[in-house]
């Protein structure tokens, strides 16, 4: 089977459909925001900091302990991530700190003095107000 990648607009929210075998069709998604990953991983200013971070102890441990842990129990997954990383031309550990750091409720952090992860954003933007209710 082959991979289709069609990339459409619903506002402006930008939509790819993408169809085929994961692998290939990860590495078709990585091929096509290959530039766009790129700039993100030359630009971002953390991602500096979390490859120290991940250089030295407790950091590199952890790192560790997590890819052991998830790669035995989402090893297609990773294989994903893999092929994406290798259709974008990216270097793999930089996409794998990307996405931990987006996903860590053991925050890593951004800059020196910020600890905020995204599930700590998250819970921050659910937490019940007067007008919103925890019930919804």
């Amino acid at each position: 089977m082959s991979v289709s990648l069609a990339e459409h607009r619903l506002g402006g929210l930008r939509w790819i459909v993408l169809n085929g075998p994961d692998r290939e069709a990860f590495g078709a998604l990585g091929e096509h925001v290959r530039g766009e990953l790129a700039a993100l991983a030359e630009a971002w200013p953390a991602l500096p900091r979390l490859r120290h971070h991940v250089s030295g102890s407790p950091g590199r441990e952890l790192l560790a302990a997590v890819r052991r842990a998830t790669a035995e129990s989402f090893p297609a997954e990773w294989a994903e991530l893999a092929a994406f990383a290798a259709g974008a031309r990216v270097q793999f550990d930089d996409l794998v700190l990307l996405n931990l750091r987006a996903a860590s409720r053991r925050p890593i952090p951004a800059r020196p003095g910020s600890w905020t992860s995204s599930p700590a954003r998250r819970r921050a933007a659910s937490a019940p107000t007067p007008d919103r209710t925890a019930a919804g």
